[in-house]
């Protein structure tokens, strides 16, 4: 079953075209990798489908609803969230408190619970921290629970990241980069977390410099260039492309050589 759909999506900015009509479908289940070079389009691509840019054309659906011009607030309550390139993390709170500040509908937020202190407040509270803290757990964080968020590394951020999101049920998760700038070890730890979080239904597209490690994990690979999909399909059948290879690093995407020539970040306009 399809869970996300973009038609023809397009995005300029100036006289630059960022996006020329970009068209993906993505179905429930799926793991699915996005890559290009740099300037392709991949970050404003995320940011149009998930609200923060106005796209200037094309139709973005997801779970069955057309969701073009809905704010990302909103778009997050229906099961679509996203992580960024750079950290987002609230650096002077708790690990603990930047993973339960993303729980909706806190009775808190309304006067009346707040002013009343209910029940339901109390009842809430105690269910956002109890989720938080399951989450930090199974995702090897919970020593780090009243750590000041700040002060850990960052493949600790990058994993807090993802707890946050989970936090929002998504049915779909997009990944802006989550291995950029983490060790070895902390890629192989976040890409086990993802394949899990897969296995068990939920949907991603993940934008990475990291070629092998993205072939790796991933089980469908589109190639964004020029603002428009070059390449769809089985992730060793792309970079296996000569127009792929052409376009977007050259001998660089010898698998066995590495990807060098994916490690800068990405500058999109």
């Amino acid at each position: 079953m399809t869970l996300f759909e973009t038609s023809g999506v397009e995005k300029s900015f100036g006289g630059l075209r960022a996006l020329d009509g970009v068209d993906v479908s993505i179905d429930e289940g799926e793991l699915v990798g996005l890559i290009g070079p740099n300037g392709a389009g991949k970050t404003t691509y995320f940011n149009c489908v998930t609200g923060l840019l106005e796209p200037d054309g094309g139709t973005i659906r997801f779970d069955g609803e057309d969701v073009t011009d809905k704010p990302s607030a909103e778009l997050a309550r229906a099961g679509m969230v996203r992580t960024f390139q750079l950290s987002r993390t609230l650096k002077s709170m708790t690990v603990r408190e930047n993973v339960q500040i993303a729980a909706m509908d806190h009775p808190g937020e309304s006067a009346i619970h707040a002013f009343r202190q209910t029940d339901a407040l109390y009842e809430n509270e105690e269910r956002i921290t109890e989720r938080a803290e399951d989450l930090l757990d199974r995702f090897g964080l919970g020593h780090l629970k009243d750590t000041t968020a700040g002060t850990i590394s960052g493949g600790d951020r990058r994993i807090l990241e993802i707890c946050r999101g989970l936090m929002l049920d998504p049915k779909l998760f997009l990944l802006d980069e989550p291995f950029a700038g983490v060790n070895e070890a902390t890629v192989e730890e976040i890409s086990k977390y993802i394949k899990d979080l897969n296995d068990e239904g939920m949907t991603f597209v993940i934008i990475e410099h990291g070629l092998r490690e993205l072939v790796q994990l991933v089980d469908r690979l589109i190639v964004l260039h020029e603002g428009a999909v070059l390449a769809d399909g089985d992730p060793r059948d792309v970079v296996s492309d000569e127009e792929v290879i052409n376009v977007y690093m050259g001998n660089a995407m010898d698998l066995d050589e590495g990807d060098e020539g994916a490690e800068s970040a990405e500058s999109e306009a």
